[in-house]
């Protein structure tokens, strides 16, 4: 992984038009609120999908969105060789970016999809016959390929897709000329998007409580009486067996579900009959 710059305020997600292949205003609110979804620390996240024909600049797309908010020296691979891969991947970045798809196998559509709404794979430990080492993300992904690969309803319910026309010599910039372009606006852009973050989160018990009304058919003040009503934070810390604390890093939360996953399992071996 590499370092992200240190945001700037004053920028608009409306710049990234001039540095990626997007046809329209609708291309860019589907990749803005990919971003947005990326951002948020928790499951589920939607996958973006990108198709179009040779010459429509994904792999492009692909790289730069990830390189906006986790960036890394390989900013897209090829298609993992096995679940395990997928995993493992997942434990060493935040967004997975997988390039030039022709196929997507249904051992993979379906890893993939526990992977967007948080899943766990177990493998042996070496040198035992019955410890388990296991692997547990939720991760954002990006998929891109010139033909539809993503087939499987579970799938595409999960996911964001966008089609990219060809762009014509006319149009046609170097590619460093164009990372050039995105490091001067990288600051600015990754501002704009936490600053669109911090808003969400802001408006975030008004929505909740507006959902409340609406899906329960009950009147704002029963809605706001039934939250008031739920426990509180210190409440349910007093009464809880187990905790895990998801105040540190994304690395560091997932360490910590896979060492008590672990322990729950050789205490369920453990325990008689």
């Amino acid at each position: 992984m590499l370092a992200l710059p240190d945001p700037e305020r004053g920028g608009s997600t409306a710049a990234l038009s001039s540095l990626l292949n997007l046809q329209d205003r609708d291309d860019l609110v589907l990749v803005t609120a990919w971003l947005l979804a990326a951002l948020r620390h928790g499951k589920p996240y939607p996958l973006l999908v990108i198709s179009g024909e040779q010459g429509s600049s994904k792999t492009m797309l692909a790289k730069m969105l990830r390189a906006l908010i986790d960036p890394n020296v390989a900013p897209v691979r090829s298609v993992p060789r096995e679940e395990r891969d997928l995993f493992i991947a997942a434990n060493n970045g935040h967004v997975l970016a997988f390039d030039n798809l022709s196929i997507l196998p249904p051992w993979l559509s379906d890893a993939l999809c526990r992977l967007a709404s948080g899943g766990s794979f177990a493998v042996r430990q070496l040198y035992t016959d019955q410890d388990e080492v296991l692997f547990h993300a939720a991760r954002p992904v990006i998929l891109n390929g010139i033909e539809d690969v993503v087939t499987r309803p579970d799938l595409a319910d999960r996911a964001v897709f966008l089609t990219l026309r060809p762009i014509s010599e006319a149009r046609r910039r170097p590619e460093q000329q164009l990372w050039h372009s995105f490091e001067l606006e990288h600051p600015r852009l990754l501002g704009a998007l936490l600053d669109a973050v911090s808003s969400a989160l802001a408006a975030l018990p008004r929505i909740q409580l507006e959902r409340l009304a609406r899906q329960r058919g009950m009147p704002r003040a029963q809605a706001e009486a039934r939250m008031r009503a739920q426990a509180t934070r210190e409440e349910r810390l007093a009464i809880a067996t187990i905790v895990v604390d998801n105040s540190g890093s994304l690395a560091e939360l997932d360490r910590e579900v896979g060492e008590l996953w672990t322990e729950l399992r050789r205490r369920a071996l453990a325990a008689p009959g």
